[in-house]
């Protein structure tokens, strides 16, 4: 759209690697004393002011489960915000990320942005479901798909009904009892957090305090 060349997957992230490095430099030297030289950039007693509070950084997040993204994840950066395909596929996920980090003496976390969506009986809930569904705008969920899909590597597992119902993001439906467990299980699988999207942003995160909240806590997962 803009005439820019696409650079080849790997490149891209050794692009990525470059600027993550950068910023931890820019965080952390002393002003006026950071070096740094790269294809992609090159840098001379850079410095930023003021510097960051947060020590060492702010945390860093990147999105991407292909193996390039995954070496990024364990060596530079904080967390890993994944879209597993399915809950149990979860656990292999968050797995791969933690014990790749650890072998470079480091911790990361996992996130995920599943769509919520519950009503009073679970019958309720899957016709809710299969009512997004059949308004499904296929050419334009097609297209998007194929943008998002572009010299990827994260999105070959994804459907179209994913992509339809919360923008790719893990779909948990049911009623009430049966999202808290299903969040749990995500919990249980190494998901340390989860940025969730509703179909009513406003409404379902009151709802989402009073109904669901009180079960996490019974089930002993924090919810914040």
């Amino acid at each position: 759209m803009m005439g820019i060349g696409l650079l080849p997957h790997a490149e891209r992230y050794q692009r990525t690697t470059a600027f993550i490095e950068i910023l931890k430099g820019l965080w952390t030297a002393e002003p006026g004393t950071f070096d740094f030289d790269s294809p992609w950039y090159h840098i001379e007693g850079g410095y930023i002011m003021p510097q960051p509070i947060q020590q060492p950084h702010p945390p860093i997040v990147n999105a991407g489960i292909s193996e390039d993204a995954k070496d990024l994840v364990a060596r530079l950066c904080d967390w890993a915000f994944i879209g597993p395909a399915s809950i149990e596929a979860t656990g292999d996920m968050t797995r791969d990320f933690k014990d790749r980090a650890r072998r470079y003496g480091r911790t990361v976390r996992c996130a995920g942005y599943p769509l919520v969506l519950w009503r009073e009986t679970e019958v309720e809930a899957e016709a809710e479901r299969r009512r997004i569904i059949e308004h499904m705008d296929r050419v334009a969920v097609e297209n998007w798909a194929r943008g998002l899909s572009l010299g990827s590597g994260s999105f070959d597992q994804f459907t179209l009904e994913m992509f339809t119902l919360g923008g790719g993001g893990l779909p948990l439906i049911g009623t009430a009892e049966q999202v808290a467990l299903k969040l749990k299980r995500l919990y249980e699988l190494g998901m340390d957090g989860v940025l969730m999207s509703f179909l009513s942003y406003y409404e379902d995160t009151i709802r989402f305090g009073q109904e669901i909240v009180p079960l996490l806590k019974q089930l002993g997962v924090v919810a914040k």
